[in-house]
């Protein structure tokens, strides 16, 4: 099939506790590398198990902002053929709000899908530089054509940077990440 740019809002990043472990990396200095890289960690509800450290986007945070920001997002995005992509989106999430997950999982529309198989390196700021792989579940926004993956994190980051200014005044914006879809 191939990968694919897309833009997503990062629902939930999962950090193994091994891969932790075996860099000597604390969750201080987890959570600190995540705010450094525009992580926006307030938005995102924190838990840990026995395997990982959890970090689920904030359902107050969805409530009062999905549609709001999904209402500002899309007409940018999609400019004149936004209708075309997105209304069903809009008046399947305003009549169940609370059904936002389930709707996202069914796939069943191009502009608002489930992926829950993305990961990401983050270099840490500290000697030897460690890394660790954060894996994504995201509602996807839009999914671009085919792409070649090679040395393009630094335009995801520069994209990911543009699309948080860009919306701002919507908290939920923080959780939005351009990446490539496996």
């Amino acid at each position: 099939m191939g990968q694919f740019l897309a833009i997503g809002l990062a629902q939930q990043i999962v950090v193994s506790n091994k891969n932790l472990e075996h860099n000597k990396i604390t969750l201080q200095e987890l959570r600190t590398e995540l705010q450094t890289n525009n992580y926006d960690l307030d938005i995102y509800d924190e838990t840990t198990n026995e395997e990982s450290i959890i970090f689920t986007l904030k359902e107050s945070v969805i409530q009062t902002d999905l549609i709001p920001f999904l209402e500002s997002f899309y007409p940018k995005f999609y400019g004149n053929q936004s209708k075309k992509y997105t209304e069903n989106v809009l008046e399947q999430l305003r009549a169940e709000p609370t059904q936002w997950l389930d709707f996202a999982k069914r796939k069943s529309e191009e502009a608002f899908q489930w992926d829950n198989d993305s990961s990401y390196y983050l270099c840490f700021t500290k000697p030897f530089h460690p890394y660790i792989s954060l894996s994504f579940s995201y509602v996807i926004l839009s999914l671009g054509g085919k792409i070649m993956s090679e040395g393009i994190s630094q335009y995801l980051d520069f994209f990911k940077y543009c699309i948080q200014e860009t919306f701002k005044e919507h908290p939920i914006a923080k959780s939005v990440r351009p990446f490539i879809t496996e």
